[in-house]
């Protein structure tokens, strides 16, 4: 499964960066066994039937097509509630906004408003400053990222909000499932309906999982939105 993750380190800028390292790399070894099942899962599930179908059986290849798509979307989905849980989200959330984010601005300013960046400081938001010759300005509520790291910005943006990756797996889900739906309308033979009947009850486990955690994250965005202006 990757390295075990089991808490968060004290907010210092160095800490900060040394767990976002570590929370990408768990993140990334979970991400290929989650690939690697899904492919194994699927191989056993659907292309190991067809090799050793008798010789006297046919199958029809756009069933086995869809079929296989489907397995291997549904096994996909139900790896990764397993390996990516809302608390490991939220664990990661908390991280990328410990972390921040810098955005490279064009042009020139004055030097009374921008200072050298320091690794070791917490720079607020809307702070400007320069490393080697390019300008960058905090985007963040505080902000211990390394101006210019690809990978630290890649963390920020997809877990800076918790819903991004659900909602897009969540929108993929719901897809898979209504033309789960569709082919199901039309199955005329009793063995696409029990395989497509089958693989929708899956579907549906994961789908619920997967609207409870969004709504979850998204009453505890609201609420968090309401405390700042509140304050």
């Amino acid at each position: 499964m990757g390295s075990n993750y089991t808490g968060p380190i004290p907010i210092t800028p160095e800490s900060t960066r040394l767990e976002v390292q570590v929370q990408r790399n768990d993140f990334n070894a979970r991400l290929k066994q989650i690939m690697f099942n899904t492919l194994i899962s699927t191989y056993y599930a659907t292309f190991i039937p067809c090799v050793f179908t008798p010789s006297a059986l046919s199958f029809e290849l756009f069933w086995v097509v869809k079929h296989s798509v489907t397995v291997f979307f549904g096994c996909g989905t139900l790896y990764f509630i397993h390996l990516y849980p809302s608390d490991y989200i939220h664990m990661m959330h908390r991280t990328a906004k410990n972390l921040g984010q810098w955005g490279q601005i064009e042009g020139r300013i004055s030097h009374a408003f921008y200072s050298t960046w320091s690794p070791t400081q917490v720079w607020p938001i809307n702070s400007f400053v320069r490393v080697d010759k390019s300008l960058y300005k905090s985007e963040g509520l505080k902000n211990c990222a390394e101006p210019g790291n690809l990978a630290q910005f890649r963390f920020y943006t997809l877990f800076n909000d918790p819903m991004l990756v659900l909602g897009v797996i969540l929108c993929g889900l719901v897809s898979m499932i209504l033309m789960q739906h569709v082919s199901l309308a039309y199955s005329a033979q009793w063995y696409q309906m029990i395989s497509e009947a089958t693989l929708l009850f899956a579907n549906y486990y994961s789908l619920f999982k997967l609207v409870r955690d969004y709504i979850v994250f998204m009453k505890l965005t609201s609420e968090t939105s309401e405390s700042k202006k509140d304050n």
